[in-house]
């Protein structure tokens, strides 16, 4: 039991540490970038970790066995958690957005090709990764990851009940 929750405090830190590398990889504005943004090659490997991490949550909640009403109130807790964490995330892609356009305007005297600024704030550009990879986006990940283990907790207790009332 111990080596299962092991592996999970490690998967979940090697998550964590994805995250904090990913911030780091952020290319200040004056700074010129190179030909493309390393961070996001984290995204696949994270992508796949949440496989093992909603396994590793769902374990959990299985050896905790909380009531179904308790596991719904979270999920409902989650879901406005997420809410407000996406919609902050939104304003503060916004405001690193227009600082980004500021800067690079003042670096080249308000002359700046509009392409290149659109591409400089673009999502995958290593001028913006602290807006992919920040605490703010890590905890909407790990309850997205919970959210999920919830709701295939609650889906199967669903499945026994109703075939048990059949049989």
């Amino acid at each position: 039991m111990i080596k299962k929750w092991f592996f999970a405090l490690c998967r979940i830190t090697i998550v964590s540490l994805s995250f904090f590398i990913g911030n780091l990889s952020t290319v200040h504005p004056v700074q010129i970038s190179g030909n493309g943004n390393p961070a996001l090659l984290f995204i696949p490997i994270l992508l796949f970790l949440a496989l093992f991490i909603v396994n590793d949550w769902i374990k959990m909640l299985k050896y905790l066995n909380p009531k179904s009403i308790s596991l719904i109130v979270l999920l409902f807790i989650i879901a406005i958690a997420l809410s407000i964490g996406y919609n902050l995330q939104v304003d503060e892609f916004y405001e690193r957005k227009d600082y980004v356009q500021q800067v690079v305007l003042e670096r080249e005297n308000g002359m700046s090709d509009p392409l290149y600024l659109k591409r400089v704030t673009g999502i995958k550009s290593t001028y913006m990764s602290n807006q992919l990879f920040n605490f703010n986006t890590l905890i909407m990940y790990f309850l997205l990851t919970i959210s999920i283990a919830i709701i295939y907790i609650l889906w199967t207790r669903r499945e026994v009940a109703t075939s048990s009332r059949h049989s």
